[in-house]
C-alpha cells in the first residue's frame, strides 16, 4: 500500500488494501471521530456516505459516531471474521492528502487516551496543518475541504470493496462539487 495519495492515487491504491485485510469475512469500514468537530468529522462523514450509498458494514456516522466515547463499545458490534478498514481523521503536512497504512490506527492519540487499536489497514483523510496542539487544529479544519474528502474517499472505499448492490450508483451529494474544485 502507498503512503500519502492524491484522491486520484487513493482511488487506484485503495483496492491494494486487499493484501492487508485477508479474510473471508466482510471488509467493515470502522469510521472513526465525532459530528462536534468540523475535522474530526472525516470519519462520521465518510460512514454516512457510505450507509447512504448502500454499503452495510459501517460501524460510525454523524448519527451514530464511533468516538472516544463509544470506541469500545462500537467495536463490540465487528463479527470475528471481520476485516476492518479503520477511517478516520488526521493533521499534517500533505493537507488534501490521504495515507494509507498497512495496520491498525491508534485512535485518541491527539487527546492523550489510551484506545484499543481498530483495524488491519488505516485510510486518514489529512484535513488540516499540525498545530502544537492537534485536537485544536481539527477545530478549525476547512468544512469544505473535509466534505469534499470524505466524498472521495467514500467513492473509493465503494469501488474498491462495494457489494455490487446500492453501492454501484454514484454519491450524489454536496461532496461531488467539492471534489471538482
Amino acid at each position: 500500500m502507498a503512503g500519502i495519495v492524491t484522491g486520484e492515487g487513493l482511488h487506484r491504491e485503495l483496492g491494494s488494501a486487499a493484501e492487508a485485510l485477508s479474510g473471508e469475512g466482510p471488509v467493515y469500514c470502522v469510521c472513526v471521530g465525532t459530528d462536534r468537530s468540523t475535522g474530526d468529522a472525516f470519519g462520521p462523514l465518510v460512514g454516512s456516505l457510505l450507509e447512504q450509498a448502500g454499503y452495510p458494514y459501517v460501524i460510525g456516522t454523524l448519527e451514530r459516531p464511533c468516538d472516544s466515547d463509544t470506541l469500545i463499545e462500537r467495536l463490540k458490534e465487528l463479527p470475528p471474521e471481520a476485516r476492518v478498514l479503520a477511517v478516520d481523521s488526521a493533521v499534517g503536512a500533505s493537507v488534501g492528502y490521504y495515507q494509507l497504512s498497512r495496520g491498525p490506527l491508534s485512535p485518541g492519540r491527539s487527546m492523550g487516551k489510551p484506545l484499543p487499536k481498530v483495524g488491519q489497514a488505516s485510510l486518514f483523510g489529512i484535513v488540516c496543518p499540525n498545530r502544537a496542539n492537534p485536537y485544536s487544529a481539527l477545530q478549525t479544519a476547512s468544512l469544505h475541504r473535509v466534505l469534499g474528502m470524505a466524498g472521495e474517499a467514500a467513492r473509493a472505499i465503494l469501488q474498491a470493496f462495494g457489494t455490487g448492490e446500492r453501492t454501484q450508483s454514484p454519491l450524489h451529494t454536496i461532496t461531488d462539487r467539492n471534489c471538482q474544485e
